[in-house]
């Protein structure tokens, strides 16, 4: 785990997305082939792709709603 692994973990950036599920330990990355960090750049965009619940309940049942028909 590096800072740069980190901030590929964070992005936003198209080629990112649904990539660097891990957070301390990229080996199932490795092995699931979703490890993804590019050692020629950073990432340039960064945070959720939509916007999350504000509200603390709303964000506890977040996971267990079906996605929008647009997603």
């Amino acid at each position: 785990m590096t800072p740069q692994f980190h901030d590929w973990h964070h992005s936003s950036d198209k080629p990112t997305i649904d990539t660097n599920y891990a957070v301390h330990f990229p080996l199932f990355d490795a092995l699931f082939r979703t490890y993804h960090m590019p050692t020629e750049r950073w990432p340039i965009v960064y945070g959720a792709t939509r916007r999350l619940p504000r509200t603390f309940f709303a964000q506890l049942a977040y996971p267990f709603q079906r996605p929008a028909v647009d997603e």
